[in-house]
């Protein structure tokens, strides 16, 4: 409970601070242009630090004002400071000296020389050192931070009594209040509703106790008059008055007062706060006039002053200062403000300018976001630093968006812009080497999936599907190479008004009857196992500006009817390219595959971003681990895990390869991250890994066939934070025929994130790796 309080509050503590900030730069603006801004506009300006009080969260943005301060790019700021909400994990001493890392710019120029010396982590680094808070200085700081989260908590339920003690006796006082009925008073009540265009019902009352007139409800408004001035006013200052307190119901200042009473109850102890709400509630009761000037005729003006001046005079005693809802009344001062604003009012001052509304959407974006962070934004690195950009050389590409193929693919090609019913963008495959990319869909039926594929490439699309189709076609059977017939022909096709080609092709393998005896030992009762004898394949081919094109549009294997048949309906073809255009002209499709979220190749450092997206947090991405291990590939997709219940959960996670430089190398270190924490929670509880082994692996849901192995995990302290190691079994033969049979793996969790190492063969001191990898960051930068 304690640690959530501490989250809350420090939340709260760093929404006061930035508000603070825009407080003192909204009094600096006002100061500057002085009575060039209307109150209304003032008023508008105080909504900002309204929202920034009430804000939990803000988006994080270049354009903020916050990026302005000192150590507004690190990683770290009063987030850092807060603690998990699982008590077993209090703050690191990592955490902290992170956290105090604007104060230490020795720790910046560390890390400054450590890119520049295109080592991730110094060796220097890696040693243990003497932390700058130890242990108890830790936990004394975290009860520091505990004490002051339980006296504000003490503070804001002391206001919440109060506030709730004087609501209940205002309810209590209420029901000695007279219910105004007079026609007369009623009818001025009318006409002014109607000058405002009010339809609400709105009941008046009157009686003793207070002493200036107020409006009170947001969902059932009423209006209170002091008893004692009924009989001093006339029935013109009586419709002022009205006319006042509904324009506060029309202008929502009741909604307003009531979000500033919740803002000085959570941010009690900043007398900023007090002050600037202080501020913004004169300037609602000078807006508040404007509003009415703007609603009565120009010689009414004058006569809207004395009423005031009136009123004030009514309640002028010391006694009648200390109301809880009167808006009409806030002091001398503030009485001669608005009479010097009646005086100098001009009909049509109430409207806001277009200069004003960008001005204030300008500052909006300014004061209502966050300063960007290492952690959850991108850096801008320096041209050509290689520390900081990174590029794996994949020579066949998968992309889940066109977007992002466009990144790589170097020619300009045309998509579809519509597609058949129930069919859906799945992936873009770009083979750099070959000049080649297959834009794939999909359709899925109740019994089948059928896929179309349009191949694009600046060469001879005719040429390269002939070599391709000419090579590794053999069959081995029963020692004895078989090599098909290939035939090519060509004819000419027009599909959609496009003039192409159809390129047939054709394999034949001469197998023998005597070649079937080794496939018949296969064969069931109720099915044949076979060779392929005969495999016939069609494209339509064109040209479009220096471009090839191709659609695979028929696939037959089988040397009878019906053996396996795939042909792409000659209606879907034609819908597919009869809306070709390039991407930037495409209205109608979103390029963007179903399983985005769930599956994401990577391959530099814009990925990064995408990735940050789908796992939820800003991954970790060393460009260089201690012994000379490097990233050589990266994606995110699904990873099934079995618990010690039999229960299974699929976790999202990104993993990471890391290899030597020389990639013929066995040694291989895996780095996987995940939001979900069920693995390692499961461990933590039961303290061991359970395993499921099938002794029959055709039949794996037979859970009789179902033995299960308890692998231990041993726990240990790795730069403060708990580690659970453990080894697991090698199954691929590959490897154990390098004599290597099992891994080490090492599992924590960091920031509510849970990471996991695996190592496979003799890549060095293993828990200096886990500690770079726990120290080190994201690469994300703006393209």
């Amino acid at each position: 409970m304690i640690i959530i309080l501490k989250k809350i509050f420090l939340r709260v503590l760093y929404a006061s601070l930035t508000s603070t900030t825009i407080a003192l730069l909204i009094l600096f603006i006002g100061k500057i242009f002085k009575d060039k801004l209307t109150p209304r506009f003032h008023h508008i300006l105080w909504l900002l630090v309204l929202i920034r009080l009430l804000m939990p969260f803000a988006p994080e943005s270049n354009l903020s004002i916050f990026n302005l301060l000192p150590g507004s790019k690190d990683s770290t700021s009063l987030e850092a400071l807060i603690p998990s909400t699982k008590e077993t994990e209090p703050l690191t001493k990592r955490q902290i000296d992170m956290a105090i890392n604007k104060a230490k710019p020795d720790l910046t120029n560390i890390n400054k020389q450590r890119h520049q010396n295109n080592n991730f982590l110094e060796d220097d680094l890696l040693k243990p050192k003497k932390s700058i808070l130890n242990k108890n200085e830790t936990n004394k700081f975290e009860n520091i931070i505990g004490l002051i989260s339980c006296a504000w908590l003490i503070g804001f339920l002391t206001m919440a009594a109060f506030l709730l003690t004087a609501a209940i006796r205002f309810k209590k006082d209420t029901k000695t209040f007279e219910k105004i009925t007079h026609p007369n008073t009623l009818d001025i009540l009318n006409n002014c509703k109607k000058r405002l265009a009010i339809n609400t019902q709105i009941e008046l009352f009157c009686g003793k106790g207070f002493c200036s007139p107020f409006i009170f409800g947001i969902l059932k408004p009423r209006i209170y008059l002091p008893k004692h001035i009924l009989n001093k006013i006339d029935d013109k200052e009586l419709s002022h008055i009205f006319l006042h307190e509904l324009s506060h119901y029309k202008r929502k200042d009741l909604l307003c007062n009531l979000l500033s009473t919740l803002a000085i109850m959570l941010h009690w102890f900043n007398p900023i706060v007090w002050l600037a709400m202080k501020k913004m509630r004169a300037d609602i009761e000078c807006a508040c006039d404007m509003y009415v000037l703007e609603n009565l005729e120009e010689n009414e003006s004058t006569h809207y002053g004395r009423t005031i001046i009136k009123l004030s005079s009514l309640i002028s005693r010391p006694q009648h200062n200390k109301m809880l809802y009167a808006y009409f009344y806030e002091g001398k001062e503030q009485i001669e403000r608005r009479i010097i604003m009646i005086n100098m009012f001009k009909k049509g001052s109430y409207k806001l300018s277009a200069i004003a509304l960008i001005f204030f959407i300008a500052l909006g974006c300014c004061t209502l976001t966050n300063a960007e962070t290492g952690t959850n934004t991108t850096l801008k690195p320096e041209k050509n630093t290689e520390t900081e950009q990174f590029s794996f050389d994949e020579p066949e590409k998968v992309f889940s968006t066109l977007d992002r193929a466009i990144d790589f693919i170097d020619f300009d090609f045309k998509v579809p812009d519509k597609m058949p019913i129930d069919y859906e963008f799945d992936k873009i495959f770009f083979y750099e080497e070959k000049g080649l990319a297959s834009v794939d869909f999909t359709k899925v039926d109740v019994d089948k999936q059928i896929g179309v594929s349009i191949l694009v490439s600046n060469n001879d699309m005719i040429k390269y599907l002939k070599e391709m189709h000419s090579d590794a076609n053999e069959k081995v059977i029963n020692e004895r190479t078989i090599k098909p017939d290939i035939k090519f022909s060509e004819e000419p096709m027009n599909i959609s008004n496009i003039q192409g080609t159809c390129l047939t092709i054709s394999k034949d393998w001469d197998i023998k009857e005597e070649d079937l005896a080794e496939y018949r030992k296969h064969d069931t009762g109720r099915i044949k196992v076979r060779p392929i004898t005969k495999i016939v394949e069609k494209y339509f081919i064109w040209q479009d500006e220096n471009i090839w094109y191709s659609i695979p549009y028929y696939r037959k294997n089988g040397d009878f009817e019906g053996f396996f048949l795939s042909e792409i309906p000659r209606d879907d073809i034609k819908i597919l390219l009869s809306s070709l255009k390039f991407p930037k002209d495409i209205q109608n499709i979103k390029y963007k595959s179903r399983d985005y979220d769930r599956f994401l190749e990577i391959y530099s450092n814009k990925d990064l971003e995408a990735a940050r997206e789908i796992l939820g947090f800003a991954p970790k991405f060393p460009l260089n681990l201690p012994g000379g291990f490097v990233p050589v590939s990266s994606l995110i997709r699904p990873f099934s895990e079995t618990l010690h219940d039999n229960k299974l959960v699929e976790m999202i996670k990104m993993e990471t390869i890391f290899q030597l430089k020389d990639k013929d190398s066995i040694q291989e270190i895996s780095l996987y991250q995940t939001k979900d924490t069920s693995k390692y929670d499961d461990m933590i509880q039961n303290g061991y890994i359970s395993l499921e082994y099938y002794k029959d692996p055709v039949d794996v849901k037979v859970k009789t066939n179902v033995t299960e192995k308890k692998i231990d995990i041993v726990p240990i302290m790795i730069n403060d934070i708990k580690v659970l190691k453990y080894e697991l079994d090698i199954t691929n033969p590959n490897i154990i025929s390098k004599g290597i049979t099992k891994t080490q793996n090492y599992i924590w969790e960091q920031n509510d994130v849970v990471y996991e190492t695996q190592f496979i063969g003799d890549t060095g001191n293993q828990e200096e790796i886990v500690k770079a990898i726990m120290v080190s960051g994201t690469h994300l930068y703006t393209y």
